[in-house]
């Protein structure tokens, strides 16, 4: 009581703040923004010109009602991260997330899944730096009308799972394979931590000495790993490349080239990396920006991106990130949670055959004619009978099993 009383009659003088409280007050989170002036200023009007945004504002400005009931039906969605809310020059944050107006939603919609991952990849993606309500659906709906992704939906694999060992560290055991999209030859290089993965073109040829150069290059950004693990055909079973592996000191593993699935990372990385290559030319996007928004996109289960487990940092994107998500912080528990990874897919991978569900008449689907054929893509088609053979007869009449049909 006495302190209290004191404090009321001994106040300061004066009204000037020092210089330490006028720096804390200009800390703005827009400052940290790492977009465009123009960008910055399409958000802020845009902000200003959406009704729920801008009552939002109003809300976070003067206070929120004691109960959701007391505001509008379409704003209950921000009612519940209310404390998390902040407007900072027009623009509002939840947290560190931009929240999207709804005139640039789909804009950033496009942006999200330029390189054309997958529904849960993109959603991944777009909860790193933004928000606004109905977002996972949203991506969702589009990813599922996109023609390009319908297009190259990959294949189920069926045989039995046998995994590697989680290496300690990123760079410590990588994985290289050749391969060829529309006539064009190109090497891919995977780290089996971080699972980042290197695309390069060969222009040329695909020898021995071209490989060789291309992985030395490799080398001298990331460190010469203690293992390269590859197919047993050309050119890595050249005198060449035994004399490579002997002077670099790494141990060099092959496999057989005619049972890819040994070696799942790298053909893993490759088809994400024929996937991106096509769905970019399809899309006649920048195949590098593509890359790069893959590398950043937080991987299942791991709690951290690509980039994030080789570069111990995000990478800067086109999508609007603040500096303090930029900054260099290594991700906790990669082994253990790659390990978790890995024995949850493998339950659920050797689970067995899936039925499939039954197909209805004048039901539009995707079909691959030719199942074994990899360079093959889903056509659209249109189901006209259900067979007691379990055949679909189709529009285009042509004749495939269900196992080789998936939704649009």
């Amino acid at each position: 009581m006495y302190l209290a009383d004191t404090l009321s009659r001994a106040f300061l003088n004066t009204q000037e703040r020092s210089v330490t409280e006028a720096e804390t007050e200009s800390i703005n989170m827009i400052d940290f923004l790492p977009i465009s002036k123009a960008t910055q200023r399409n958000m802020q009007e845009a902000t200003d010109k959406d009704p729920s945004l801008k009552t939002v504002k109003d809300y976070i400005v003067q206070g929120w009602p004691e109960h959701k009931h007391f505001i509008p039906y379409y704003l209950h969605p921000y009612y519940s991260m209310r404390e998390e809310l902040s407007v900072q020059d027009g623009i509002v944050f939840k947290g560190q997330q931009c929240v999207i107006p709804e005139s640039m939603r789909n804009e950033i919609r496009k942006k999200l899944h330029s390189a054309h991952t997958g529904i849960q990849s993109t959603i991944r993606r777009a909860r790193d730096s933004v928000y606004w309500p109905g977002m996972a659906k949203d991506l969702s709906d589009m990813i599922k009308l996109c023609t390009v992704c319908n297009k190259y939906q990959t294949m189920p694999q069926k045989e039995p799972l046998i995994s590697h060992n989680t290496p300690e560290r990123p760079w410590e055991k990588i994985g290289c394979d050749l391969f060829t999209v529309d006539s064009k030859d190109y090497l891919c290089t995977v780290d089996y931590y971080s699972d980042i993965f290197e695309v390069d073109h060969l222009s040329h040829k695909k020898d021995s000495q071209t490989v060789i150069k291309m992985l030395k290059k490799h080398f001298s950004n990331h460190g010469i790993p203690n293992q390269l693990f590859s197919d047993n055909g050309p050119p890595f079973n050249s005198t060449e490349f035994s004399e490579f592996s002997d002077k670099y000191q790494f141990d060099h593993t092959t496999s057989s080239p005619r049972y890819p699935q040994s070696n799942g990372k790298v053909e893993s990385a490759v088809k994400i990396a024929k996937n991106l290559i096509k769905k970019t030319s399809e899309s006649k996007g920048d195949f590098y920006l593509n890359l790069l928004n893959w590398r950043n996109t937080p991987t299942e289960g791991l709690n951290s991106s690509p980039a994030q487990r080789l570069y111990s940092r995000r990478t800067k994107t086109l999508i609007p990130t603040v500096n303090s998500l930029l900054k260099p912080k290594v991700p906790n528990n990669v082994k253990s949670n790659k390990q978790k990874a890995k024995a949850k897919q493998a339950k659920y991978y050797n689970r067995g055959v899936k039925e499939l569900r039954k197909l209805n008449k004048g039901e539009t689907v995707r079909v691959k004619i030719n199942i074994d054929d990899r360079q093959s893509t889903w056509e659209k088609a249109q189901v006209q009978e259900q067979s007691i053979s379990d055949l679909t007869k189709l529009e285009q009449r042509m004749v495939v099993n269900i196992g080789g049909i998936a939704g649009t």
